[in-house]
């Protein structure tokens, strides 16, 4: 769906994690792994996800606030 200019970013109230196993994944089509999770050369945002530069804010923030080392995650 477009945007059509409304930002949902204020509304967020939770992020999942859930475990892919080949089982769920091997229904097709739109389960299929590189379906959900294309890799960096079509899928612009995680390009930029992965840049160096997002690991290193990420780094400052974790330092700043006094978080454990990794506790903002990073992308792979």
């Amino acid at each position: 769906m477009p945007n059509r200019g409304h930002e949902f970013g204020n509304h967020l109230a939770a992020r999942l994690r859930f475990p892919v196993s080949d089982s769920w994944l091997s229904a097709g089509g739109c389960l299929s792994s590189s379906f959900l999770f294309p890799n960096r050369v079509i899928d612009h945002t995680l390009k930029k996800l992965c840049e160096q530069r997002v690991t290193q804010l990420l780094e400052e923030i974790e330092k700043s606030y006094a978080l454990v080392a990794g506790a903002l995650g990073r992308v792979r």
